[in-house]
C-alpha cells in the first residue's frame, strides 16, 4: 500500500513537471468598508498558493480577517480555479470560480465567480486583481453581485517559480 501511495505521488509530480506547470505564491492585504444599517470595515491578510497549468491556475487562498462592528475574527480557506481566456502582451483577463469556507462565530460557505485582470511585471512577478464578484451567501441565503465591499476589488502580488 505504501509503495502505491509513493508511486502515485511521484507520478503526480512527474506529470505536473512534464506539463510545464509553475507553482506560485503571493497574496494581498485589503481594507474595505460596507455601508449598510451600520458601517462595517473589513481588514484582512490573504496569502495564496497554487500552480498554473496551461491557461488554468489551481490554488487556494487563506484569509484571516477582522470585522469592525462585529468584534470577531474569521478564518477563510478558499480553493479556486482560474481560466485565462485572453491575453495581449503583459495583460491577461481571467475568470475565477471558487468556494470560500469561513470559520468565525459560525461556519459559512460562499461559492463565487469573479472576473479578473493580471499584469505581468517580469518573468516571475505578476500583479493580479478581481473586479466584482457574483456570490452566494450561505448565512443570508442570497445571491448577490458585489461591486463594493469584501471581494469586490482586490489587488495582489504573485511570484511564480
Amino acid at each position: 500500500m505504501k509503495k502505491a501511495v509513493i508511486l502515485a505521488i511521484v507520478s503526480l509530480f512527474a506529470f505536473v513537471h512534464a506539463a510545464n506547470a509553475q507553482f506560485y505564491v503571493g497574496g494581498s492585504v485589503y481594507v474595505s468598508t460596507q455601508f449598510q444599517e451600520t458601517t462595517v470595515t473589513h481588514i484582512g491578510l490573504t496569502p495564496d498558493v497554487g500552480y498554473t497549468w496551461g491557461n488554468w491556475c489551481f490554488g487556494s487562498s487563506f484569509n484571516l480577517a477582522s470585522t469592525t462592528g462585529r468584534d470577531n475574527f474569521t478564518f477563510t480557506a478558499t480553493p479556486y480555479a482560474e481560466y485565462f481566456f485572453w491575453s495581449s502582451g503583459p495583460v491577461s483577463f481571467y475568470v475565477e470560480a471558487g468556494v470560500g469556507l469561513t470559520w468565525g462565530s459560525r461556519f459559512s460557505y460562499n461559492p463565487y465567480v469573479a472576473p479578473g485582470i493580471s499584469f505581468e511585471i517580469s518573468d516571475h512577478w505578476d500583479v493580479m486583481g478581481h473586479i466584482g464578484r457574483l456570490a452566494y451567501d450561505s448565512i443570508d441565503k442570497t445571491l448577490l453581485f458585489s461591486t463594493t465591499g469584501v471581494g469586490a476589488l482586490s489587488l495582489g502580488l504573485y511570484y511564480s517559480f
